[in-house]
């Protein structure tokens, strides 16, 4: 019943998309439910100019109830984004175990070689993307798109 709700607030392009890219009724009512949500503003009050809690001018630490975790950034290494602390407080990635803070003395060629690849896959991707979009509905950019996607591919080949 609920999907039904939902679908209805959609319009018709929102609708033929979420039917065309959903396989299943399951993933179709999740990804109608959540395109028919209306959008939340970034920060607090920002549509009213009013703080949207009684806490809204308090750090986000003390909001929430707990410290908020630092972001480091990516792994200088690995480029992985996620980090772990250790007893002591030491700071190393989760992926690759590189402390945070020191030089990597250059990059590790396999993981050069294993991004290049999964580049050259996205771009791949990509192009079959952008021909099945020309199936469904023909247009004039299509050789553009083929033509950039191309030269990125050979960029990306070339890395070394």
């Amino acid at each position: 019943m609920q999907f039904a709700k939902d679908f209805t607030k959609l319009k018709t392009a929102e609708k033929s998309a979420v039917l065309l890219l959903e396989s299943t009724l399951d993933g179709a009512a999740k990804a109608a439910r959540k395109a028919a949500k209306p959008i939340e503003p970034t920060a607090p009050g920002a549509r009213t100019g009013q703080p949207a809690s009684p806490q809204a001018g308090a750090k986000p630490e003390e909001a929430s109830g707990k410290a908020a975790k630092p972001s480091y950034g990516k792994c200088p290494n690995c480029a992985g984004t996620k980090w772990d602390t250790d007893d002591d407080g030491n700071v190393d990635c989760r992926k690759c175990h590189h402390p945070y803070g020191e030089a990597t003395g250059g990059a590790d060629e396999d993981r050069v070689k294993t991004q290049r690849q999964k580049t050259i896959k996205t771009i791949e991707a990509l192009m079959r993307a952008f021909d099945d979009l020309h199936c469904m509905k023909a247009r004039d950019e299509h050789d553009g798109a083929i033509k950039a996607c191309k030269v990125l591919l050979r960029l990306a080949k070339e890395w070394k």
